[in-house]
């Protein structure tokens, strides 16, 4: 019992940090990303089990608390990809403006 009722707890904390949110930027949308180990990521999985959006096989999953969406990302499971820089057009595909 004690179990369900911390779990609750934890519900109500984001609640708390989300309509804070919404308070602080209420025209905006807001998405809420945590960076969980191993262990802490397994734990909270476990208590949203039922409230959950998740695609099979990934490492993360998220939930919705008064429209702010809440992600959870396993620690170290995903690649940044660094910004790609367009090539700067040619001197005649500037002097002309071709269009594609």
């Amino acid at each position: 019992m004690e179990e369900n009722n911390e779990n609750f707890g934890n519900i109500n904390k984001l609640a708390l940090i989300t309509d804070s949110i919404d308070k602080f930027i209420p025209n905006g949308k807001a998405i809420i990303v945590f960076e969980l180990n191993n262990e802490d990521y397994n734990k909270i999985k476990s208590e949203f089990i039922g409230t959950v959006t998740q695609r099979k096989n990934t490492n993360k999953f998220s939930i919705d608390i008064s429209g702010t969406e809440v992600v959870f990302l396993l620690e170290d499971s995903y690649i940044l990809e660094e910004p790609k820089e367009e090539p700067k057009p040619g001197f005649f595909k500037r002097l002309f403006k071709f269009k594609k």
